[in-house]
């Protein structure tokens, strides 16, 4: 625990040193003032944007060690001692003036999630993929054809390129993987604050919903904080986007302010998962609505966002698959032809194995190819449980009942409208997920986005009727949440973990056993159970390859399919 929070002490440094330099930046080529000082939590997303930026192009050429790591550590000490008035003022925001109760909230926060980030990875796909493709990532610069050693391997993602530059592999200590521990206290550092604004009058509706994912973040993604998995940081996210959009709707003198930082996380989060795709409607929003006002240079500026940050992600897609965007077999008519492609037949089954998995896991395409889209969608449903079943619906009917809500009130016209096209957004990315692949997983912050936003309408009239007990509503509401998160941190022991292991580091990767094979001329380590390669043992395969060959004589060098007479 003491190296956790040390290394979490490290991230704030340097995350909120590159967010003070973004502000800067921003300032001098926009023609717009952002606000004097932006609070921690949006200041160190901000700088983790543009820090996975530059490790996304540094992993192109470089493996990301020691000497990319003291590239970066060389930028934030610059930044800092140039900007370390944006760095101040941003503590001050966030923590400066919280009541009592909100630090008492915010203590039960931090301890659980110390507990939980120095778990063992819970996340089953951590020894299937994850930890591989983050050890390819410490020790190698991107290499060509490695999704031909496992199609897993070809799903690029800058979540893993943050998680590999930020694990100290190279201290020789451990794999460190603290990334997504980080990010889900900062993003609790920025809902809790929604707190301490109600208890200071501010009762809006983005305010009620910063506080409304709370208690969602801690049930639902508690047991992914020690993993470095893709959810995590796309749910997270994207709650805190509508948040934000919520947010510029109801303070229109920092509007723009807000929608650049919605269209870079946006952005941003297509590079962490490929399905959080429709989320860029948000930036795609926000685009076409600068150029409605004819703001051409702050148009100019997202634009150049958005090329700066997806042209690395992918160069990388393609280094690794021979696709510009993976794994979509239509794109094989787009990407150049190169020995290292992965086959479009591999391509489609992988696709497939994950849609199938969607709709029911443990299914092969197989058992739903013959289905129609309704006849899958039903299967689907009818094995959900009984919350998930209500979870859905509520989801798929909150938007209505809240756009029905909305028209029923007094709202100015045009913040109406704004709030129809968040309404429209969350509909769409939700829709998004329930057509392409409707696994709760994956979906859990489409669904739970829906559900906040649209009753926090209900619980703003509700403070409105008891105003004069505002105060003491929003005392009691610190009460419950904080009873939960005694219960979180109560229950973090019950899987048996022994914290007194852990007093100094977090877990690591837990060994997983393989068996040795060979690749070419070359011995790597094939999985022995479940597919599972873990972490130790690199390079690891689920299983050996007969139709795969190095490409030169070294790891670097990549992989191809062999070429039959089939091809």
């Amino acid at each position: 625990m003491l190296i956790t929070i040390a290394i979490w002490a490290y991230f704030a440094f340097v995350f909120l040193a590159y967010g003070a330099g973004t502000v800067a930046l921003l300032r001098r080529l926009s023609d717009f003032q952002i606000r004097t000082s932006l609070p921690f939590s949006i200041l160190a997303l901000m700088g983790l944007s543009v820090i996975t930026w530059l490790s996304s192009v540094l992993s192109l050429i470089i493996k990301l060690g020691l000497v990319a790591h003291l590239f970066l550590l060389a930028g934030a000490v610059l930044i800092a001692f140039h900007d370390h008035s944006e760095i101040k003022a941003g503590f001050q925001l966030e923590f400066g003036q919280r009541h009592w109760a909100v630090w008492l909230l915010t203590l039960l926060g931090l301890i659980a999630t110390i507990l939980y980030s120095v778990k063992v990875p819970g996340n089953a796909d951590t020894p299937l993929y994850h930890a591989q493709a983050i050890h390819w990532i410490e020790n190698y610069p991107a290499v060509p054809g490695l999704g031909n050693l496992d199609p897993r391997l070809g799903s690029n993602s800058n979540w893993f390129v943050l998680s590999a530059i930020f694990s100290f592999s190279f201290l020789k200590l451990q794999s460190f993987h603290l990334i997504p521990s980080f990010l889900f206290l900062v993003c609790f550092f920025y809902f809790s604050g929604g707190l301490q604004n109600i208890l200071d009058g501010n009762v809006r509706m983005s305010q009620i919903a910063r506080v409304g994912f709370i208690p969602f973040a801690f049930y639902l993604l508690a047991s992914e904080i020690s993993s470095p998995g893709t959810d995590l940081p796309i749910i997270l996210l994207y709650w805190l986007i509508v948040c934000l959009w919520h947010e510029s709707i109801e303070q229109v003198n920092s509007q723009r302010d807000l929608q650049v930082i919605v269209f870079l996380l946006a952005v941003l989060v297509v590079t962490f998962k490929i399905s959080g795709i429709a989320i860029l409607l948000f930036a795609l929003w926000i685009s076409v609505d600068v150029l409605r006002r004819g703001e051409y240079r702050l148009l100019w500026l997202c634009t150049g966002m958005a090329v700066a940050i997806l042209i690395p992600w992918l160069i990388r897609n393609f280094i690794l698959t021979g696709y510009w965007i993976y794994p979509e077999p239509r794109m094989a008519s787009f990407s150049p032809d190169v020995d290292w492609k992965v086959p479009v037949a591999r391509v489609l089954s992988f696709k497939r194995g994950i849609q199938a998995w969607a709709f029911s896991p443990g299914s092969r395409w197989g058992h739903i190819a013959d289905l129609s889209f309704i006849q899958r969608l039903n299967f689907w449903f009818t094995n959900l449980t009984l919350n998930q079943k209500g979870l859905v619906i509520l989801a798929l009917i909150s938007p209505i009942l809240f756009a029905t809500f909305l028209f029923t009130s007094r709202q100015p016209k045009k913040r109406e409208t704004s709030y129809l096209s968040l309404i429209l957004l969350i509909y769409l990315n939700l829709m998004f997920w329930l057509f392409t692949a409707p696994n709760l997983r994956f979906g859990y912050g489409f669904l739970v986005g829906a559900v906040v936003i649209a009753y926090s309408l209900f619980v703003k009239k509700g403070f409105e009727k008891l105003d004069r007990y505002r105060f003491y509503m929003a005392l009691a509401l610190i009460l419950v949440l904080s009873i939960q998160q005694v219960y979180v941190i109560l229950g973090s022991a019950w899987d048996g973990t022994r914290y007194t292991d852990y007093v100094l580091a977090p877990a690591a990767y837990p060994h997983v056993a393989t068996d040795p094979c060979k690749v070419g001329n070359i011995a790597i380590a094939c999985a022995r159970n479940w597919r599972q390669c873990g972490y130790d043992a690199f390079p690891c395969i689920p299983q050996s390859l007969q139709n795969v060959e190095m490409r030169g004589a070294t790891l670097r060098n990549g992989f191809r399919k062999i070429t039959t007479n089939e091809n």
